[in-house]
């Protein structure tokens, strides 16, 4: 089974490079990671804790738990990223002494990883469970945890040709998982996790505690109702639309998940009311009735 995990791997990264010839997410994904053996060779870092993210929503879920090891000890905190989505609005957050692209996971760079970066502590947060890195962990004796995890019963864990995977589950030293399903579909295959909750919400009031303000944005939403949609698919904007056409005093701010032209121009052509991107919004903008957000991270 192993077998088929790394072809599956090599085959993922392949394709990648194939698809970045024309997409741009693609493309960022393949350059991102040109240099970033060079980057991790030239860290020197002392009582290293190792947090793996996927991309920026699993960066806020594992932030909480990095601040809190950070206040309580001396260490130093490095982050992986598998997405661009997540390592280029987070690339310069100051928490972390290090952020890189994870590399291919593979047993050499799993063993070189670790040989560079010697961390005492590993956390993968939510859906990262590869298995390179995870199984040389365990070889080092490296204590590590998968945190705000989340599981289903159609993952591979619970098949009954997903033995490999449920060997990966196993390696950890504790799995804090989101909610009680995911505790029982654990059980089931005879492993122990804790209820530790959603991370994120941790995240959340945090940020509710730093009020921002955003006053074109005030201006835009003073005098109607607002239906505010975040981290919007293209598969949504018909859904809303649909609504929308119904309600004619309603203003709407759109937070698309993933940030490029055909996609704002997708919101534009289906949502047919005055439209303005909160990148040219100004105060004569703000009667219309579409703003469009077209950054990271101020969701």
């Amino acid at each position: 089974m192993k077998f088929f995990y790394s072809l599956g791997v090599n085959a993922y990264v392949l394709g990648v490079h194939v698809a970045s010839l024309w997409n741009k997410k693609a493309r960022d994904w393949v350059r991102g990671r040109k240099n970033q053996w060079e980057k991790i060779e030239a860290f020197r870092g002392e009582n290293v804790v190792w947090f793996h993210c996927a991309s920026l929503g699993e960066f806020e879920q594992g932030r909480p738990v990095m601040e809190r090891i950070k206040s309580e000890r001396s260490c130093q905190i490095v982050v992986s990223f598998f997405s661009p989505s997540g390592y280029n609005v987070r690339k310069n957050y100051e928490g972390a002494d290090l952020i890189f692209y994870l590399p291919k996971d593979s047993e050499r760079n799993a063993k070189k990883l670790f040989d560079l970066l010697k961390p005492i502590q590993v956390y993968f947060v939510k859906y990262e469970f590869w298995a390179n890195y995870i199984f040389e962990s365990k070889t080092r004796k490296i204590p590590v945890y998968s945190i705000a995890a989340l599981f289903r019963k159609d993952q591979m864990f619970f098949k009954s040709h997903g033995g490999f995977m449920r060997k990966v589950l196993a390696s950890f030293d504790k799995i804090l998982v989101q909610n009680e399903s995911s505790q029982k579909l654990l059980a089931s295959i005879k492993l122990d996790s804790v209820i530790c909750g959603d991370t994120r919400f941790d995240r959340v009031l945090q940020n509710s505690e730093v009020v921002k303000e955003y006053p074109l944005i005030k201006q835009f939403c003073s005098t109607e109702k607002v239906l505010v949609c975040g981290s919007v698919w293209p598969e949504d904007i018909a859904v809303i639309a649909h609504v929308l056409a119904t309600q004619k005093d309603v203003k709407i701010i759109a937070a698309p998940h993933e940030l490029s032209e055909s996609i704002y121009s997708l919101i534009e052509k289906s949502i047919q009311k005055k439209s303005v991107r909160y990148s040219g919004l100004d105060s004569e903008s703000t009667n219309c009735e579409l703003l469009i957000i077209d950054n990271v991270g101020m969701l």
